[in-house]
């Protein structure tokens, strides 16, 4: 079911749309100097910057160096999303991390203030649009269960529409096994480090590789690091292929309702 107001939530997006996603870690004991208890790190973020004529952009980083990288990932995201554009987020969680970044870098680093004030003016901007907000009041697919985090509608979408499955950029993510079509995170490779295996395809692995990308084996072994880099890489940049994967499914089903 798809409520005939989202054509109408996506007519008013301005381009080009940017489908944005961060990975963070958060410890009780902090890993720097500054830090308190369970404060939010950002360390990687992805964005499918999506253009009026269908044509796309992927800007990615990811943080390599043992610091707090706030200020660098706030600097980062602030040239890869400009100034223009609709930024599609699922759920608020990029509006925390942005926000305790702010008291973070307020607090903390000395110098920062147009960083400060940059997020600011991004959170106040209405640039920002929550997909999964839409999802809760304007999309249901029985496959679902009723849930709604994107590892649940992604599926959902990527079995009924077979046209996902031929698009040049999303085809990349069509795997099957034993006559099934795979979940796109089920797909994602794992590696071997040590002889032991690695996947990311949920938030806390994603946690988990980068501390041992950091603190660990990849902060011993340049070719551990980029393998680990690799795994963290490849899930975030499908979480952003996620929400425009989403995204395209429900305007192929609107039609040109949706400006299609």
């Amino acid at each position: 079911w798809i409520d005939p107001a989202l054509a109408n939530a996506i007519q008013r997006l301005t381009w080009p749309v940017i489908f944005l996603d961060f990975e963070t870690c958060m410890s009780a004991i902090p890993w720097y100097s500054g830090m308190r208890p369970y404060e939010l790190m950002p360390f990687q973020f992805s964005a499918h910057i999506l253009r009026e004529d269908g044509s796309m952009q992927h800007r990615e980083w990811l943080n390599l160096r043992d610091r707090n990288p706030t200020l660098a990932f706030i600097r980062q995201l602030k040239a890869a999303v400009g100034e223009h554009g609709s930024i599609m987020v699922y759920t608020d969680y990029e509006y925390r991390v942005l926000n305790d970044a702010r008291r973070y870098l307020r607090r903390e680093i000395s110098g920062s203030e147009p960083e400060q004030e940059w997020i600011s003016d991004l959170l106040t901007s209405n640039r920002i649009v929550d997909q999964h907000d839409w999802v809760l009041k304007w999309y249901f697919h029985p496959s679902m269960g009723g849930r709604t985090s994107i590892k649940k509608v992604l599926p959902a979408v990527w079995q009924e529409n077979e046209t996902l499955h031929q698009h040049h950029y999303f085809k990349r993510y069509f795997r099957r096994e034993d006559g099934k079509i795979l979940n796109p995170y089920d797909a994602l490779p794992k590696a071997f480090v040590g002889g032991i295996p690695w996947e990311v395809r949920e938030g806390c692995a994603a946690m988990r590789v980068y501390q041992e990308l950091i603190l660990g084996q990849g902060a011993q072994s340049s070719e551990i690091r980029d393998v680990l880099a690799t795994l963290l890489r490849q899930y975030v940049t499908l979480d952003t292929a996620s929400q425009w994967i989403i995204f395209e499914h429900w305007k192929s089903r609107l039609g040109r309702s949706a400006g299609n």
